[in-house]
């Protein structure tokens, strides 16, 4: 373990993946921030182990003596709180505890309970989101979007259980049930003669630690739907603990018939030598990239650039997240080939997709709004 510049102290494991830090020798709270900060990216560096490139991340939480509290105990307590915090805000992040975390813990503790039984009690539906051929306007694809309808909280908004679904390990029974849903709902749309969209689904890593292709398979023997039709969404991250199995993973669901797509790609610990061997027939734009993309020139530059490596490498371009004339104008001059976004639409219950698909509506950015409704 590398040593925190300007402190001393101690490491202890407290069983699994956690740890507990002792850092004495600092003259102010005001260098702690920057020693986690750079502990944090010496510990991000990629290794090599046994002949793979290995990349190691961490989340701190920290409470400081004596202004959080004055005992070990309950030191530690404020230090647990704040990590859970910074496991929320994403891959190698720090939190300093703040008293209000013990009462969020507390709702959040609650909230993971009532998803537990929310999966249980089917109470998750399914909303798709259209995603569109930018030349014809034509739906060529669905993204399926869980939605959880809460009997007394009403409609919880995916922030706020999808977090604690992927710290918890729910995300994988949530992640099973919505791949059973979206074949299901695709084979009503095939007994309905809609049989040329394909359904994204997108796919935790955790997932990848469990038997995604043996979840596949039973999804797509139960549903009877045909297996082209179907779209593993991944994002970078899934990549980075062990690639090697996640490629074996995603070979193997490629022979299934699946189509594989790469999401979020630009915005973690991206590697070409991984994209090459990577099956994917989509490279997805990332959202953060097209927010500005009409003012921001090096947002251009990255979405032109996806674009390109997407074509070169025989693959689908999709942009995500255009919400604006001006971002889908740029995207259509790049020669992107199919686009996401409140634009065309926002995301639809399964029998209002099911009108759309069955009239054959073409969403078009100057009828978007009509369309959407």
């Amino acid at each position: 373990m590398t040593e925190m510049t300007g402190s001393d102290g101690m490491v202890a494991r407290f069983g699994g993946d956690e740890f507990a830090v002792i850092a004495n020798g600092f003259s102010s709270e005001t260098e702690v921030g920057p020693a986690v900060a750079a502990f944090l990216r010496q510990l991000s560096r990629p290794f090599t182990l046994m002949g793979r490139e290995v990349t190691v991340t961490a989340n701190v939480g920290i409470a400081v003596y004596p202004k959080h509290s004055t005992t070990a105990s309950e030191l530690l307590l404020d230090a647990s709180a704040a990590m859970m915090f910074s496991k929320v805000a994403g891959r190698s992040q720090f939190r300093f505890f703040d008293p209000i975390m013990h009462r969020q813990s507390e709702e959040r503790l609650t909230l993971e309970s009532e998803l537990r039984r929310g999966i249980d009690r089917d109470e998750l539906l399914l909303h798709y989101q259209p995603q569109v051929d930018i030349r014809t306007g034509r739906i060529v694809g669905l993204e399926a979007l869980v939605r959880w309808l809460h009997p007394t909280r009403g409609l919880v908004p995916p922030g706020q259980f999808i977090p604690i679904a992927e710290q918890t390990g729910l995300i994988v029974p949530l992640g099973e049930w919505v791949l059973r849903r979206a074949c299901m709902d695709l084979k009503r749309m095939e007994k309905m003669g809609i049989d040329s969209v394909r359904v994204g689904v997108n796919v935790s890593p955790h997932q990848f630690e469990r038997d995604i292709v043996g979840a596949m398979r039973q999804a797509l023997t139960d549903s009877g739907v045909t297996p082209h039709l179907i779209d593993v969404e991944i994002t970078e991250s899934t990549l980075i603990n062990d690639p090697e199995r996640v490629i074996e993973d995603l070979t193997q669901l490629k022979a299934l018939g699946i189509h594989i797509s790469l999401d979020d790609f630009g915005t973690g610990f991206s590697s070409l030598s991984y994209l090459k061997r990577f099956p994917a027939d989509t490279l997805k734009v990332d959202r953060s990239f097209v927010i500005e993309l009409a003012e921001n020139p090096k947002d251009e530059a990255i979405a032109n650039a996806i674009i390109a490596l997407a074509h070169s490498m025989g693959m689908t371009a999709l942009a995500e997240g255009v919400e604006e004339m001006a971002q889908y104008e740029v995207l259509r001059l790049a020669d992107c080939d199919v686009v996401q976004g409140y634009l065309f639409s926002t995301a639809m219950s399964f029998d209002d997709v099911v009108v759309h698909l069955q009239r054959g509506t073409l969403l078009l950015p100057e009828n978007a709004e009509a369309a959407a409704h």
